[in-house]
């Protein structure tokens, strides 16, 4: 995976990984041109925490991860509760990349991925 710094346009190179500690997993990438940062986590309220302890998330840094993949075999309305708090917690900022945490496991229905991204659009338009 290749992550190109949005205001540089420069690859960015790993900085950290903080390994998984009861299911959740950190990794920030930095641009070396221009110090442009992204950290990727893997759970919802990782978002909420990282904003408490004053991390900007912005124009110039994003934030990246957050939906359980386990929660697309919910029913529908449980994954777009899911989704619309996640949502609530990025509070609308730009710079919040909505993704799964870990990816899409195996034996996913489909149905409930495409849902999902329905949801993430139409929750998420400003």
């Amino acid at each position: 995976m290749k992550f190109l710094c949005v205001p540089c346009d420069t690859p960015m190179k790993l900085q950290a990984v903080v390994p998984p500690d009861r299911g959740s997993l950190s990794v920030v990438y930095a641009c070396p041109e221009c110090g442009y940062e992204i950290a990727m986590l893997t759970n919802a309220y990782e978002t909420q925490v990282v904003q408490s302890l004053g991390v900007r998330i912005g124009p110039d840094r994003a934030i990246q991860g957050n939906l359980d993949p386990v929660a697309l075999f919910a029913p529908l309305h449980e994954i777009e509760r899911r989704v619309q708090d996640i949502l609530q917690r990025a509070d609308s900022r730009a710079g919040h990349i909505f993704n799964l945490g870990h990816g899409i496991l195996p034996n996913t229905p489909v149905e409930s991925v495409a849902a999902t991204v329905e949801m993430v659009h139409k929750l998420s338009q400003r």
